[in-house]
């Protein structure tokens, strides 16, 4: 039985936009270093260099998916590979539609009606079957020679030697299984009137190969609108891909349901990140075996870890942000907890969804401050349940596409670098990380060690930036001994005001672990987009008692100060229990890989897994 949500609440006229989302999952996954520079990073720079104008922008994206003759001559040619986020993009010329010409404004309402008015429109069809027809939901659909029905879905298209009767039953499928694992198994609200009315789905050709398809709304009498999907024909040459598209975009049908308001009605809220890296995290959850099109999502962050977990832009980084959900579930065991969310913003607006997350994720026993850090432990090496094959910032800095911020062999030790001159390196936005790798040394004696200093800026004001450490051994793979360490104020004469630090001392390196790999995100809002300076340095120590994290031994110099015994800040401590939690913390994480090339997996909570190609 359909169990029907709250209404909707004061759908407006000025409501009346596409209601979500256009699948940005590649076609088929390549190998890192496969594509260059690609159109949406083009546009992304243009704009941030003030090349070209935030509404020219916006129109270049749209022009890209619906009508690439219309590009300007210096997109023309350039790759797509990395497809478009049209959610953000469409409630971008919703909330911005005064800064757009009436031309301009015409095209958009011809190709994809966002502005339809939804307050009427006869029921011309019968209990289930679609309320209305294709060309009533949106202008421009069909006509198509053939309908396939299920109990809940209508697809409409016409017949190629891709878009076979059996490949269209095979999509039925996936509908109404993606249905009933969101609905009957994890307790989401359907999309509105689908107890009645089948679910419109219109296969057509969209020019953009990387769009799988978006999700609209339709009126349907009187009554609360309907949504409806349209899929591009070209992915059904890539059947496998289809699978994947079903549950994401019937979640947007569904989210529309939950946060009309603050989603797609709110020109400017911060949460915008959540519809996509939601609805591509319910690709996993709905079929936890397919990861083909995944990995090419996790790319997106992989490639640029130091940007804002809350990062909605052009290039589709949100898409990536799915697997700091993914990571909740490995911790939670289940996915309850994200329809406990959506249930918590279920008709609201004006929230901050970290807030509202680490509300949720209190009455599981935990908090977003303790998940937030086992996600940057667990994508240091992509060690997730979800799937082995995803490519780690090691990988991706590998090949040349961004990853790793620096790699240090054992053999430039002694190091002391300030990240903000890093030869270009971006430093970690809000909720982004910064992950620096040091190798042990190529030969074994026995006995070597190493000392981490890590030191963080304070922010403008002079106000600390909360700074966490996490340390993690790992020997075969597999997590030894984990340890937090306190970042408390520094107080050498050389350091800055406000700023803290902490140091670590490792014995064991080249006997039992081969690396160290850094993993740093500034957790306290205060680090603006243009990120939070912080600096390291390393240094080689005789390996001193059993292999571990420890103190640094007193009689251990500091090559760098030539003094005995030189720590950063205070003394190391172990802690337990609740990590620092809300908006007031900053994790460093530290990871101590050993047998580098070992691709062993282990239990959720212990260390990664080492996926490297260097």
């Amino acid at each position: 039985m359909i169990r029907p949500p709250p209404g909707l609440s004061h759908l407006s006229e000025w409501h009346l936009l596409v209601l979500l989302a256009l699948t940005c999952a590649s076609l088929c996954w390549s190998a890192p270093g496969a594509h260059a520079t690609g159109l949406y990073d083009a546009i992304r720079q243009d704009t941030e260099s003030g090349i070209t104008a935030p509404a020219e922008a916006r129109m270049q994206r749209f022009y890209s998916l619906f009508r690439p003759d219309l590009l300007d001559a210096r997109y023309q040619g350039l790759s797509a590979t990395e497809p478009p986020c049209a959610t953000s993009l469409l409630a971008e010329l919703r909330a911005h539609s005064e800064e757009h010409t009436d031309e301009q404004l015409q095209l958009i309402q011809q190709v994809t009606n966002p502005w339809h008015d939804l307050a009427y429109a006869p029921e011309t069809h019968s209990s289930r079957d679609t309320c209305v027809p294709p060309e009533v939901a949106q202008d421009g659909l069909g006509p198509y020679a053939a309908i396939r029905s299920s109990e809940h879905f209508a697809i409409h298209y016409t017949p190629s030697l891709a878009i076979t009767e059996s490949r269209i039953s095979t999509l039925l499928d996936y509908f109404e299984e993606s249905l009933s694992v969101l609905h009957d198994e994890i307790g989401f609200y359907p999309p509105a009137r689908i107890d009645t009315y089948q679910l419109l789905v219109a296969v057509e050709f969209i020019p953009s190969s990387g769009t799988g398809g978006y999700t609209q709304l339709h009126p349907c009498g009187l009554g609360e609108p309907m949504a409806f999907i349209v899929v591009n024909s070209q992915w059904f040459q890539a059947p496998s891909l289809l699978q994947s598209l079903a549950p994401h975009e019937l979640f947007h049908a569904i989210q529309v349901r939950y946060g009309f308001d603050e989603f797609w009605a709110s020109g400017s809220t911060d949460n915008l990140w959540f519809i996509e890296a939601s609805a591509v995290y319910q690709e996993s959850v709905v079929y936890p075996k397919l990861t083909e099109n995944l990995v090419g999502q996790a790319d997106r962050w992989a490639r640029e870890p130091w940007r804002s977990l809350e990062t909605s832009n052009s290039g589709g980084f949100q898409y990536g942000t799915f697997l700091a959900l993914a990571s909740i579930q490995d911790s939670l065991g289940s996915a309850e907890w994200h329809h406990n969310l959506w249930d918590q913003v279920l008709g609201r607006s004006g929230y901050w969804l970290i807030d509202e997350l680490d509300q949720v994720l209190t009455d599981e026993g935990t908090s977003f401050s303790q998940e937030y850090g086992l996600f940057v432990e667990r994508a240091a090496t992509m060690d997730f349940n979800i799937g082995d094959d995803f490519n780690t910032p090691a990988d991706m800095a590998a090949v040349g596409q961004g990853g790793l911020s620096e790699r240090h062999s054992f053999d430039e030790l002694p190091v002391d670098v300030q990240v903000e001159e890093l030869n270009g390196a971006q430093l970690p936005e809000f909720l982004g990380s910064n992950y620096i790798l040091i190798e042990g040394p190529e030969e074994s004696s026995g006995d070597s060690g190493l000392v981490l200093d890590v030191r963080g800026s304070a922010t403008s004001d002079g106000e600390d930036r909360g700074w966490e450490v996490r340390l993690v051994a790992i020997r075969d793979g597999e997590a030894q001994a984990s340890h937090d360490l306190v970042m408390a104020p520094d107080d050498r004469p050389e350091a800055e005001p406000g700023s803290v630090s902490g140091t670590v001392y490792l014995a064991g390196l080249d006997s039992t672990y081969d690396g160290v790999l850094l993993g740093v995100s500034p957790t306290k809002p205060g680090a603006t987009q243009d990120g939070a300076p912080w600096g390291y340095a390393a240094w080689s120590a005789p390996s001193v008692g059993e292999p571990g994290f420890g103190p640094v031994p007193d009689d251990v110099e500091n090559p760098l100060r030539g003094c005995s015994g030189c720590r950063a800040g205070p003394e190391m401590a172990p802690r337990s229990g609740e990590r620092h939690s809300g908006r007031s913390s900053m994790l460093l994480l530290v990871l101590t890989l050993a047998c580098r090339r070992s691709r062993r997996r282990r239990d959720v909570g212990a260390t990664t897994r080492l996926h490297y190609r260097l």
